[in-house]
């Protein structure tokens, strides 16, 4: 495998209340056709809870509080090109459980709805979130995953590996 240099930072927002996590189908970037939560790439500059807020409202309509913001989850992953070249992307996650407004289409997400945490649809998500999600929403663990997309992001090359955050790591 032909390991590229390409690297990116990004974030990654899984809104709950209640017993319920709201999803938006992606529709362009990496999982394009996917039902995720709203996030992206970090801005020169920006901090991971301003670049939450930020693209969270382009995405959703939505307004999240930047202190509200509960870092659970660290996700390495690597993303085979066709060319076999790699694309690694390190996300940054968070749970928030507060927002003003109601989610809304845009250009980049629509199709937005709240799904049951125990019944979550992961058929329509992304591979790997059927692994780590589990962890961080059932579970309330604090996860560091290392996973391996195959080109498109449509399969997984391996299995994730799934390991604690340290206790002590702390987002920015």
């Amino acid at each position: 495998m032909n390991m590229s240099s390409a690297y990116a930072e990004a974030t990654l927002v899984l809104p709950i209340r209640g017993r319920k996590m709201w999803l938006g189908r992606k529709t362009r970037g990496i999982g394009t056709g996917t039902l995720n939560g709203p996030g992206g790439g970090i801005e020169e500059g920006e901090t991971h809870h301003q670049c939450l807020v930020r693209e969270t409202e382009t995405e959703t309509s939505v307004r999240m509080d930047p202190e509200r913001l509960e870092f659970v989850a660290l996700l390495d992953c690597y993303n085979r090109r066709p060319d076999d070249s790699v694309f690694q992307a390190r996300v940054w996650v968070y749970i928030t459980r507060s927002w003003r407004g109601k989610f809304k289409a845009s250009e980049e997400m629509t199709d937005w709805g709240s799904y049951p945490l125990d019944d979550l649809p992961f058929g329509k998500m992304m591979p790997a979130d059927p692994v780590w999600i589990p962890e961080v929403v059932l579970k309330n663990r604090r996860v560091h995953a290392e996973i391996h997309y195959g080109p498109g992001q449509k399969y997984l090359e391996s299995e994730p590996v799934i390991k604690d955050l340290p206790a002590d790591m702390q987002d920015n």
